[in-house]
């Protein structure tokens, strides 16, 4: 009797805890279909006004294949996390700190970034960073640089 009782009390929490995901349909798929990108690029420009990154995108997971080569803007907000990679930890930095290496790099800055890609109804796609990490090392060649 016990075990039916346990056995009916999960299957209630677990149809409360998915009807809401069911009930919202295609409206929710992207959030488990991976909607997370993730890109390796060099810093081409950084726009303190709107706080955005623009990278020429070297490498990156399926979402950003169609930018290698290309420049790609990438949002930042309050919520981005910048870090200052290091060999052994990387060191949290802020925009003001991407931006002032950015001005003084002597040689091409490249950074990694993740983020949400969200899409809008007009078809255009926003690139909205988690994670900035800059002064990233490369190793990524492409038939030019060989």
């Amino acid at each position: 009797m016990k075990k039916q009782v346990w056995l009916a009390s999960i299957l209630v929490l677990l149809v409360v805890a998915v009807m809401p995901v069911m009930a919202e349909g295609d409206n929710n798929r992207n959030r488990w279909l991976g909607n997370v990108f993730s890109v390796v690029g060099e810093v081409t420009a950084v726009d303190t006004t709107a706080k955005t990154i623009t990278v020429k995108v070297h490498t990156g997971n399926k979402l950003v294949k169609g930018y290698i080569g290309d420049e790609l803007t990438i949002q930042t907000g309050a919520k981005t996390l910048f870090m200052l990679y290091g060999e052994t930890q990387c060191t949290p930095i802020t925009f003001e700190d991407l931006v002032e290496a950015f001005e003084s790099a002597v040689d091409p800055l490249y950074i990694s970034a993740n983020g949400k890609v969200v899409s809008y109804e007009d078809g255009t796609s926003a690139f909205i960073a988690t994670r900035v990490t800059v002064d990233v090392p490369l190793h990524y060649k492409n038939a030019n640089n060989s």
